[in-house]
């Protein structure tokens, strides 16, 4: 079987697709994307181009947060540019700390809001301290250990959202959960 050189296998897979007729445009990080729908392809194999997914026209920076009598307990914030999300990790730096892990695909609409189709999951520590008494009287009891147990919080569905307005998703023990999805300014 004959080998091909990699660069005879570019210079093939370049000759196709310059020969195609297909209009394209530059991409990020030097990717052809294909017209209006934006879809960055790469390069497979001589002959191939497969599809990698459709880009967002803007960066959009997708915020959680958990909120306690008003209090902010912590936030996870993150920013793509790609209709497929996911995230996870502590929302604080507090120990043990509450997290986070979502995942969803975010869709522009042509109304200028957005859709997004989420399942978000919480971990929330649950601490407790078994204490023990030496002596008959309450002043001398000393906390032996502490146990920490997690609450499992879960929520999936979709969500029209008017970009940069927080929402509210889940309320659940005292704590709501909310997400803000919104344009990310350019630098200047």
């Amino acid at each position: 079987m004959k080998r091909t050189s990699p660069l005879l296998a570019v210079a093939s897979l370049l000759f196709i697709v310059l020969t195609t007729g297909a209009p394209m445009a530059s991409g990020q990080a030097g990717l052809p994307v294909n017209g209006p729908n934006r879809r960055v392809v790469i390069p497979d194999a001589p002959g191939t181009v497969r599809n990698v997914e459709t880009i967002l026209k803007t960066n959009y920076r997708i915020t959680l947060a958990g909120k306690k009598d008003g209090k902010t307990l912590g936030e996870i914030s993150y920013l793509t540019c790609s209709p497929t999300t996911t995230v996870g990790g502590p929302i604080s730096d507090a120990q043990p700390a509450t997290t986070i892990t979502s995942s969803g695909e975010l869709t522009e609409r042509d109304d200028g809001t957005l859709l997004w189709n989420y399942r978000l999951s919480f971990s929330m520590p649950v601490p407790s301290q078994t204490l023990t008494t030496q002596g008959k009287e309450p002043v001398n009891a000393a906390p032996v250990f502490t146990n920490i147990q997690y609450q499992q919080h879960n929520t999936q569905g979709s969500v029209i959202l008017k970009p940069g307005k927080a929402y509210e998703l889940l309320t659940v023990a005292g704590v709501t959960y909310s997400v803000t999805i919104a344009p990310e300014s350019e630098p200047k």
